[in-house]
C-alpha cells in the first residue's frame, strides 16, 4: 500500500509508483533472534503482535497510462544492513515525489533524488536521501559478448538522436536506423560510441532531419553497456 504514484516528468503520459510492501514474518523468528534489539522486538510482539513481526520495503511499478501497471516483485529500497532501527514495520517506506537535484561532482549531470524513512516506530523517524541517474531506474544491458535491441516502430520527431547510456572502457554501442521491414537505411549507421552520459548525441553520415516524420525502428548493438533511454530532439 501507500503506492506513491505520480507522472514521470521526463516521459509525457507515463506514470511511476513506489509501493510499500508488507510482510508479516511471525512464523520465521530465527532471523529476528539474530538481529540487534531482539529483546525489544520480542516485547513488541508479545504486546502488539504484527507491529514487531511485520517488515516492509519498497518496490517499483510503471504505467503508460495511469491505469495498467507493470509491478516488479523485486525490492527497490531495502531496510539495509541490520541495526537497532531497521527491519521494522515501516522501514524503507518511500516519501512521495521525485526531485531533480544537482550532481555531487563538478560537471556531473542532474540526478533524481528521493527519500525513505528510517527508524519509523522505533525512534524519531528520519529521512535518508537516495539518488539515481536520470531515467536510471531500468536499463537494457548486454554483457561483453554483445547483444542487440530492436525497438518497436517509432516516429522520428526531431533532428537528432540522443542516448542515456553507460559503458565499460572496452564496451560500447552502435545505432542503426531501420525501416519497418527491419532493413538498415543507407547512411544511418552510427560509429561505435562509448562513455557514460545521460545525453550523448549519436552521429550518422546523413542528417537525421531527412527522416523526420517517418516511422522507423532503431537497432542498438550493445557490448558491456547499459542503455537507459533515448530520445529525438
Amino acid at each position: 500500500y501507500t503506492n506513491n504514484v505520480y507522472p514521470y516528468g521526463r516521459d509525457t503520459g507515463a506514470y511511476i509508483g513506489f509501493p510499500m510492501r508488507y510482510n508479516d514474518r511471525a512464523s520465521e523468528m530465527s532471523s529476528f533472534e539474530k538481529m540487534p534489539a531482539f529483546d525489544r522486538r520480542k516485547k513488541v510482539i508479545e504486546e502488539i503482535g504484527r507491529e514487531g513481526s511485520a517488515v516492509t520495503d519498497t518496490i517499483i511499478m510503471t504505467s503508460p497510462d495511469g491505469f495498467t501497471f507493470n509491478r516488479r516483485d523485486e525490492s527497490f529500497i531495502r531496510p539495509g544492513v541490520e541495526n537497532r532501527y531497521n527491519w521494522w514495520y515501516g522501514s524503507a517506506q518511500m516519501a512521495y515525489g521525485l526531485i531533480e537535484t544537482e550532481g555531487d561532482e563538478y560537471g556531473a549531470p542532474k540526478e533524481l533524488s528521493f527519500f525513505a524513512i528510517e527508524g519509523y516506530r522505533v525512534k524519531s523517524a528520519a529521512f535518508r536521501r537516495y539518488t539515481v541517474r536520470q531515467d536510471g531506474f531500468f536499463s537494457f544491458y548486454a554483457r561483453s559478448a554483445g547483444g542487440k535491441l530492436m525497438t518497436v516502430p517509432v516516429t522520428v520527431s526531431g533532428d537528432a538522436l540522443y542516448v542515456n547510456f553507460s559503458t565499460s572502457i572496452r564496451g560500447g554501442l552502435t545505432v542503426s536506423v531501420c525501416n519497418e521491414a527491419d532493413e538498415v537505411i543507407e547512411g544511418y549507421e552510427s560509429p561505435l560510441t562509448f562513455g557514460d552520459s545521460v545525453d550523448r548525441l549519436i552521429d550518422f553520415r546523413k542528417p537525421l532531419s531527412a527522416l523526420k516524420g517517418q516511422r522507423v525502428r532503431l537497432c542498438f548493438t550493445l557490448a558491456d553497456t547499459h542503455l537507459y533511454s533515448f530520445c529525438f530532439k
